[in-house]
């Protein structure tokens, strides 16, 4: 049974609602507008290509709308099995938003999608570690927002998930009730 994990589709989901804060000129809003119209129809080759067309933009950026290009650059990729190039795309996003110094919401959200290639790869301490790393810094935020919950949930879960494929029934109980 091929598995579905929510968390990435979860994470570009919480990008397109804030990409557009971030965009500084209408060419990068008009491609944005575009990758979501191809992401959204399933198509995404073509909503990967849109993305690339931002990156190759010679219009200045902020760190903060490099991020989230790169986040959901690396998300497609994992969709598409890419996971080399995912990431490479991840790495970007995560160097830059460390530039912050202080643990961010996106920071956590960027090593679950890590995580989750990890385990795919079944790199499965590289993967419990990055999971570990999401729920600190999430456990940091006292943020009360839905998405903050949504993304610890989702952390619970798909390390549970992962609990279970490496036959450690008793954590991933735990993990899995804690999602919940």
């Amino acid at each position: 049974m091929k598995k579905i994990h929510f968390s990435v589709f979860l994470l570009l989901l919480f990008s397109f609602c804030t990409i557009f804060v971030y965009a500084q000129d209408e060419n990068a809003i008009t491609l944005m507008s575009e990758f979501i119209k191809y992401y959204s129809a399933g198509n995404l080759s073509e909503a990967e290509a849109k993305l690339r067309q931002v990156l190759g933009s010679e219009e200045k950026m902020s760190d903060e709308f490099k991020v989230s290009v790169y986040n959901n650059l690396g998300a497609i990729c994992t969709a598409l099995g890419k996971y080399n190039e995912a990431l490479i795309y991840y790495n970007k996003a995560e160097e830059l938003e460390s530039l912050k110094g202080e643990a961010t919401q996106i920071l956590g959200d960027i090593f679950i999608n890590k995580a989750i290639i990890f385990g795919k790869r079944k790199s499965y301490n590289q993967a419990f570690e990055y999971y570990k790393k999401s729920i600190s810094i999430y456990d940091k935020l006292s943020n009360t927002e839905k998405d903050l919950k949504n993304s610890l949930a989702s952390a619970y879960l798909n390390y549970g998930s992962l609990c279970i494929e490496v036959n450690n029934l008793k954590q991933a109980l735990e993990l899995l009730y804690k999602s919940a």
